[in-house]
Order: structure tokens, then sequence, then C-alpha cells
């Protein structure tokens, strides 16, 4: 991004659309802000000088600065001249108790705060932010309970139900069949049965997780693609008679979207919240190399018929072998048929070209181009993901983890639900060993996991709480 000038800076205005933080210290939100672009000038957060939104937050009685540099959330998608769009500003209320003021500002890395030149709606409400516990130290009923860090009494109505414990999205492998063959995936690796789950356990799903509050339910398996379901859409239809199943989505990589007729097909994405494209190649070299396929045809033609066809939201997640400029797979994607008339909101995240190993792959044999593996972290602390959601596997098996645990690992198993309820296996006494690693030591197919991500970076991914799709994807 060019260094812009004050004049194009007179040119932007900021406004609040909505903006309702938790009355918590150190709490994860977003206000949703719209920013117009008047000037000629195309804004972007890459390299060189970014321009990012932000905030600061100012002392309620004295307007002194209490935080200047807010959290930055970059402008994606680009913003081009004389346009607007709406944007997620990601925030984090002060960590200490106090009475705040909101401030919505941009901020070109290196450069300015444009506070003083460009137009920015400020917000006029008082924050009052208090540190509120929801167990009392050394309660061990609580599985969360070694983690003070979700000891935040906002927390608590995500991660209990009036007959236990629960976690904030459920995984549910319907499948774990794929058409690809992932040089940067553990599909191949499975030694587990690979399998259709049926109707009946699904049906026992839904009533079980419905039984703990319901919420989110993603069908995205850990490996595989939910396309490949032959009753996906009788699964679509049969979550409509659950209404505590709040919302949909699934992650695919587009090449199979043909297996679904147009009736299909607009039936599934109309009941989606959300689905999430894989992207794995910008051309046919890159895309063959990836998948050691040769649909990347096929491809194109799914994800244009998904953007034809989609009312809700379509993000696209892009994982390539080949570095490039963000704005390239925007073009990329500006060029698919069926992306100028799309009528859905459309998604799209930064190109990554780093990919973990799976717990399996050797990170010191090299991937192509410029694409390599995470590295292994050497000290883990409790992670993340779990928090965010248990994998259902096709055949009843359930794990504490919803991202990794592609062959139904014995040491991540919580049981079966062909034996016991969801709710029984989430409060059993395996959930509550796997919740405290500190005590237990860290599972065995953890330690080798490149995926990992600490619970202790709950506080910067965003409030995955309210949308776990923050992190999730779909």
């Amino acid at each position: 991004m060019q260094i812009i000038s004050a004049d194009v800076a007179r040119r932007l205005s900021l406004v609040v659309d909505d903006f309702n933080p938790p009355d918590e210290t150190s709490a994860s939100c977003v206000a949703r802000v719209t920013l117009n672009n008047a000037s000629n000038v195309d804004l972007d957060s890459n390299s060189g000088a970014p321009l990012h939104l932000s905030y600061h937050w100012r002392d309620s009685a004295t307007a002194e600065v209490h935080i200047w540099d807010g959290l930055r959330t970059e402008l994606l998608p680009p913003l081009l001249a004389g346009s607007r769009c709406s944007y997620e500003l990601k925030v984090e209320t002060p960590a200490r108790p106090g009475s705040y003021c909101f401030q919505a500002t941009i901020v070109q890395e290196g450069v300015m705060w444009l506070d003083d030149l460009a137009s920015i709606t400020a917000v006029p409400t008082v924050v009052n932010v208090d540190c509120k516990n929801w167990w009392k130290l050394g309660n061990t009923d609580v599985p969360f309970s070694p983690h003070e860090i979700l000891n935040k009494q906002r927390f608590q109505k995500y991660l209990t139900h009036p007959g236990g414990f629960r976690p904030i999205a459920l995984f549910c492998e319907t499948v774990n069949l794929c058409n690809n063959s992932c040089i940067i995936c553990a599909y191949d690796e499975q030694t587990r049965a690979k399998g259709t789950m049926s109707l009946e356990l699904f049906d026992k799903i839904l009533k079980d997780y419905s039984a703990m509050g319901g919420g989110h339910l993603s069908f995205t398996p850990v490996v595989g693609d939910a396309l490949l379901d032959r009753h996906l859409v009788e699964r679509v239809r049969r979550c409509q008679d659950f209404p505590a199943i709040r919302s949909l989505s699934f992650t695919t990589n587009a090449a199979i979207a043909d297996l679904l007729d147009d009736e299909e097909l607009a039936y599934v994405l109309s009941h989606l919240r959300r689905i999430q494209i894989s992207v794995y190649g910008l051309n046919e070299a890159e895309y063959r190399t990836m998948t050691r396929r040769d649909t990347y045809q096929r491809l194109l033609r799914g994800i244009g018929r998904i953007l034809r066809l989609a009312r809700n939201e379509v993000s696209f997640g892009f994982r390539l072998l080949i570095r490039r400029e963000p704005e390239e797979a925007y073009r990329w994607l500006e060029n698919i048929d069926g992306y100028r008339d799309c009528k859905a909101t459309v998604l799209m995240s930064p190109p990554i070209y780093s990919y973990s190993n799976w717990g399996v792959f050797d990170i010191s044999s090299a991937l192509p181009a410029d694409a390599k593996w995470l590295e292994i972290p050497g000290q883990k602390d409790q992670c993340l993901i779990p928090l965010l959601g248990c994998q259902v596997f096709w055949d009843g098996n359930v794990s504490f983890c919803s991202c990794d645990d592609y062959d139904s690992a014995e040491s991540l198993r919580l049981g079966n639900l062909t034996e016991s309820s969801l709710g029984e296996l989430y409060g059993g006494e395996r959930a509550r060993r796997l919740w405290n690693w500190s005590s237990y030591g860290v599972p065995e197919f953890c330690k080798k996991c490149s995926f990992y991500q600490p619970l202790t970076s709950l506080e910067t991914v965003g409030d995955i709480f309210k949308d776990p799709l923050i992190l999730a994807g779909a």
C-alpha cells in the first residue's frame, strides 16, 4: 500500500454501525463498521504502509487515553476507490476495571493515525467493564477449572447447559471420503474404515446436541468432503426439525458440487449460514501438484454454480504453494463465472502457505515451491481447539479434538454415541482429564501436532463464543 496523502485521508469516512461490548475486562468482541472511500485511491492492508482499522479507549471521566494502540483489523476485501464496505473491527475491552469511551479509527502503519483527518463517527455510549468470575477458585466440579482464562461469567452460558457442560459448537463427520489426495492432508494416512454416517445415528446426534442447548453444527469432517455424503440433502432437511440447531456450515473443495443438481444444491446452500471453499491452486499446474488430481476445470465450474445459487455466505480460503500478493487471489476470484452476479456475501481470507503436519508428516521434508510445514512447538500448554468443539465421527466415536484427529486416536477418544449420550461423554471423566494437561500430560497424538494453538491465545482470536466460525472457518 502506498502512503496516502492528507487529501486522500480527508475523503475517508468511518461509521460505527453496531457495537455492544461485554461488560467484562479483557473480553473479545467486534464492532461492525462501514468505511467509505470517496478518494481516487484503492485502499488495502498489504505490505509497504498497510492501512488498518483500529480503535482507542479513553477514560470516560477525563477523556485521557487509556489504550491508544487497539487491535488491528485488515481491509479484507480491499476497498476500491469510490466504494464502501462493511467490516468487523476486532476489539478487546480494557484489562483494568473502569468506565471507558470507545473510539474507532484508521491507521496507516508507520505513517499516521487518521483521527484528525478522516470523518469518524464516534460511539456516544460509555462502556463499564469489571472482572466477573464464573466459578470459585478450587471448584473442581467444573472441567475447565484448571484454566483461569475461562473463569469469566460471560463464558458460562456458552460452556454449560442445565444438565452439565458443553463445547461451543459441534463438528459432525458424516463421511470421511474425499475426491482429492492433497499433499498437505492426512486423508491418505487413515487406517480407520471409510464410511458414511447412518441417518439413525445422525438423528441421535441432533437430539443429544439439542438437549445440550444446540447451537452451531458443522458438517466439515477432519478429512473428507461433505459433498460426498449421499444423505447430505436429507440431513439438512432433518436439521430443520431441531430449532436448537441454530446454524449450519461446512468446508468443501467444490470440485464435486456437480454431484448435486441445481435444486438440491440450492436447497443445501439456502440452509447454510456459510459454505467455505478451499482453493488449492490458482492455475492447473499448481492445483494438480497440490491435489494430485486433474479436476481444475471441474473446480471452476463448481465454484461458479455455488456463487450463482448461494444467498448467504460463501467464504474462500486459498491454500497455495506459490506465494503471491493477496490481490492476485482476489483477481482470480473476480474472474470466476458467476462472481459478479453473485447474490451471496463473499468472504475472502489471505492466502496461506504454511501447513500443519497432522501429527504424522515429517516437517523436515520439503513441500513444493514456497509452501512449508509449521514447526512443532517444543512446549505445549492446554490447546484452544477443543474449546471450539468436539468431533463426532461417522461411526459414532467422539474425539476431544475437532481439528487434527484424522484417524480417531485412542488418546483423544471420549467414547462412542452408541453407548452414551453426547452430554455424558463431554462431561465424563475422560473429557475432564483431557481438559487438564497440566496434571495428566499432553495426549500422545497432540505431542507431534503442529496445528496446536494455545488456550492463552483465546484473547486474540476474536469472540469465538458468539461466532465459532471466526476460528473454524466453516
